[in-house]
């Protein structure tokens, strides 16, 4: 009987593996890429990739600084990517194997395993073999589990770590064993910051469960100690984890971003999309209505236990303020509650072992409140789908009452499985094209050919693709770009509230490379990185290096990353100023706290109105004049030339700005207007992400004179408003170099920045490294005052002379971690030698 039973459960083992398997490789025969577009090539390629380049450069799995993206971060910002997941690490052991290969092979091992630990943990859970492989097919078919496996992977790695810490939650109430919780506690952790923190609500929720299906009898005053010292193994885990843990949180809630959302308490409390977050999509627990019946079918019963854990997971899974709280106090979505899938589908397994011992019917208020979900959806897809879905499982319970008919409901995965296949088939997969504009070995050599012939410090930027934001070709490539949740908000606001630029993805987190004199100058970005047949070179730059179609481009004139200068203008004066007279004189000076006079300024910038004529002009496009502004009616895209009857030399600026107003349908449509092939856009209000930023600014230049203006307007129905145009000095940007002094003999090295330089009158010491925590600037080894400069950067107060220059970064809640790792590690050796010595006396 025993190997009858083994024998049916390997086969059961294999199917897991070829149900999701065959999924995965009809979604890779049918793309040429196992991963989304943006998010999958920009981040969950890009920064293991990074990762894995800087452990071979440094030895160290945990850097303190990144001097390659945001022009300079704090590493903690990134390792919300993964970089203790164990793929990554085990990446490091593959040099020669692309991070693309590498990635996809590790997200099908974490799927294939996540459903091989929830089989195991499931099988004490019910009696009936068509039970366990019922629910576990439902685990692994439920959307996010494979969807995500080729998008975010951090939604989904970490539920290998989550169920060994479910089963360790039984090994400790069954057997007080508690190897399996702090170690699935620990791999959970490290696996996925953002994810843990519901993982262990998970845990915790599915602790109160055990305890009280275990010791049905016991007191509540047993179940608080009892539970206090499960919490108390569950800190052990997190201890262990510290070490990782501490940096990243404070980094965080050093750089908190406002949130994105802002609910009343109507919105937090009344659950005013029913039971949507267990349902269907690849952003909730995507789940089909057995899940949803499975829950309610769960507070029916008279267990306590499960009418307890039924309850719970209602609340949490329908009240929104858990959703938010879930999701950093960011905005309400369900993302943050998938880790619930495993207890709901729990509560399925449930649900069916005593359906097929005819222990229980169907409730029938279950049957009525699951129906009424579908009044909460807003497509009337979803209603449709849902009412197909709940019919058919309620058709399937009916006629299959009977005892040795019931394991036919395994009918009703054909549900989960067509969902599952076209939620996949919806993705928008990158291909070969796409991954060859980001990196290739061209692009490569080009880059780290132009970096052997100059060892100055400088920063690199890619100017070809918004894919390529993270990608680092070679540690010397100093980049301005980056795009992750996580960021120094100092400089993300300098970027777009500040110098102004372009929203070009829509995307508030992203800082895309963007042509604008003003920035590339300023952040000392000497060399671009450009793609194109006869695409001409932004202004001031002149190409370097070619290969094939790609090409290098040099801009001496651009300011170093660290330098003195000896024209200040106070905080105060500067705010004073409104764009572009405030970009310019923030390029002439620099800009520090402290309260100095008012000086007088010497700006190039004028306003101006231009005459143009329209030289073409898409039939599709109407513009109309309006009120201090004029309307846009595209009836699809639609371009228009404007060819200026002045036009401007090359020694000047143009530089045009307007706001974007009574967007119509504004909350599905995205808008995207282009002057001159600079993208400016705001999307939808249905986008999570919108930046809400509708003013639009350009800086238009060029190495020769600019005669014809360019505008793209993508289709829909909007207002330009409060328009104004200004011509500027391209001569200001030359001038500046000439009034610094730049650090000499810059080197950079186990994140100290070091040179000399020589000081002609008491000034200050000014970067373009963004100001942040951890920060300390030595000069002539004498620790100095650290301020915070140009309104985001590092700088501090430096006299007359010659000095040698020390900046030093020490990561912050680095040592606090380790401490408490430490202590964590010796704590648990401590209960491992006291509970050997009771054995052997035993």
């Amino acid at each position: 009987m025993k190997m009858k039973y083994l024998k049916k459960e390997w086969v059961q083992r294999l199917l897991l593996i070829l149900i999701p398997l065959s999924i995965i490789l009809f979604l890779i025969i049918s793309f040429e890429v196992y991963g989304s577009k943006v998010d999958w090539v920009s981040q969950h390629v890009a920064f293991p990739d990074y990762f894995r380049k800087l452990f071979y450069e440094t030895g160290s799995l945990f850097p303190e600084f990144s001097m390659n993206l945001g022009a300079g971060q704090n590493f903690a910002q990134f390792t919300y990517y993964g970089v203790m997941r164990p793929d990554v690490l085990l990446s490091y052991f593959l040099p020669n194997i692309s991070m693309e290969y590498c990635t996809v092979f590790f997200s099908i091992i974490y799927v294939l395993l996540s459903v091989q630990l929830f089989y195991s943990w499931m099988k004490s859970k019910v009696s009936s073999t068509w039970i366990l492989l019922f629910v576990s097919c439902l685990f692994v078919l439920s959307s996010p589990i494979i969807f995500h496996s080729h998008r975010h992977i951090m939604f989904m790695c970490y539920f290998p770590g989550l169920l060994m810490g479910l089963m360790g939650v039984d090994s400790y109430f069954e057997k007080r064993k508690t190897g399996l919780l702090v170690f699935g506690v620990f791999f959970m952790i490290l696996c996925s910051y953002f994810y843990s923190v519901a993982g262990l609500a998970v845990i915790a929720v599915y602790g109160i469960y055990v305890w009280m299906k275990n010791f049905p009898k016991k007191t509540w005053k047993a179940f608080i100690i009892d539970y206090f010292k499960f919490l108390g193994w569950l800190l052990l885990g997190i201890g262990l984890s510290a070490f990782f843990l501490i940096p990243t949180a404070y980094a965080m809630l050093l750089q908190t971003r406002p949130s994105l959302q802002h609910p009343s308490y109507i919105d937090l409390f009344i659950p005013k999309e029913g039971f949507s977050s267990v349902l269907y999509s690849s952003y909730t627990l995507g789940l089909t209505s057995i899940g949803l019946l499975g829950v309610l079918q769960g507070i029916t019963k008279k267990e306590k236990a499960q009418c307890v854990l039924g309850w719970l997971l209602l609340i949490i899974l329908c009240v929104p303020l858990f959703q938010y709280i879930l999701n950093g106090f960011q905005y309400i979505r369900a993302k943050s509650l998938i880790p619930f899938i495993p207890l709901v589908c729990l509560m399925v397994g449930n649900m069916l072992q005593a359906w097929q011992d005819n222990k229980i019917h169907i409730s029938r208020w279950s049957v009525v409140f699951c129906f009424l979900q579908v009044f909460f959806f807003n497509r009337k897809l979803y209603q449709i789908g849902f009412l197909i879905d709940f019919f058919f499982l309620l058709f399937l319970l009916f006629i299959l009452r009977k005892k040795n008919w019931k394991p036919l409901l395994c009918l009703y995965l054909l549900v989960p499985f067509i969902l599952n296949v076209n939620i996949n088939l919806q993705e928008d997969y990158a291909d070969k094209a796409l991954l060859s504009r980001v990196h290739h070995k061209e692009k490569s050599e080009l880059i780290q050919n132009t970096l052997d012939s100059n060892n100055e410090l400088y920063r690199f930027d890619d100017a070809f693709t918004l894919y390529g934001v993270n990608r680092v070709e070679d540690l010397r490539q100093w980049k301005t770009t980056q795009y992750s949740s996580n960021s120094n908000l100092f400089y993300r606001d300098f970027y777009y509230n500040i110098m102004k630029q372009p929203m070009k993805s829509g995307n508030h987190v992203m800082i895309p490379s963007v042509s604008n004199p003003y920035f590339n100058g300023f952040m000392g970005i000497r060399y671009l990185y450009d793609y194109g047949k006869n695409k001409e070179t932004e202004y001031g730059y002149k190409k370097i290096a070619k290969k094939e179609d790609g090409f290098i481009e040099e801009n001496k004139e651009v300011l170093p990353i660290a330098y003195v200068s000896y024209d200040m203008l106070s905080k105060e004066q500067f705010e004073n100023l409104s764009y572009p007279y405030s970009i310019e004189a923030l390029y002439q000076n620099t800009i520090v706290e402290e309260a100095i006079a008012n000086k007088k300024l010497s700006l190039s910038v004028q306003k101006v109105k231009p005459q143009f004529d329209i030289v073409d002009k898409t039939e599709t496009l109407n513009i109309t004049k309006e009120h201090n502004g004029v309307r846009i009616n595209n009836k699809k895209n639609g371009k228009m030339k404007l060819r200026l009857k002045k036009p401007l030399e090359k020694n000047q600026f143009f530089i045009i700005r307007f706001d974007v107003e009574d967007i119509a349908f504004e909350n599905k449509k995205h808008t995207v207007i282009s002057i001159n092939g600079i993208m400016n856009r705001i999307n939808s209000t249905s986008d999570m992400y919108r930046s809400g930023k509708a003013d639009f600014e350009y800086v238009l230049s060029s190495n020769k004179e600019l005669k014809d203006i360019t505008f793209s307007f993508s289709e829909g129905n909007y207002s330009l408003r409060n328009i104004k145009c200004y011509i500027a000095d391209v001569g200001v940007l030359k001038k500046r170099k000439k009034n610094i002094e730049p650090l000499h003999n810059a080197k950079w090295e186990h994140n100290v920045l070091s040179g000399d330089i020589q000081v002609k009158k008491d000034g200050y010491f000014v970067t373009s490294i963004p100001f942040q925590k951890g920060f300390e600037i030595y000069i002539d080894k004498q620790k100095v005052q650290v301020e915070k400069v140009n309104m985001a950067f590092l700088g501090a107060k430096i006299t007359k002379g010659h000095h040698m220059v020390e900046i030093r970064y020490h990561l912050p809640g680095k040592w606090e971690g380790i401490v408490v790792s430490g202590g964590s590690v010796v704590i648990l050796l401590c209960i491992w030698i006291l509970k050997k010595a009771r054995r052997e006396k035993l």
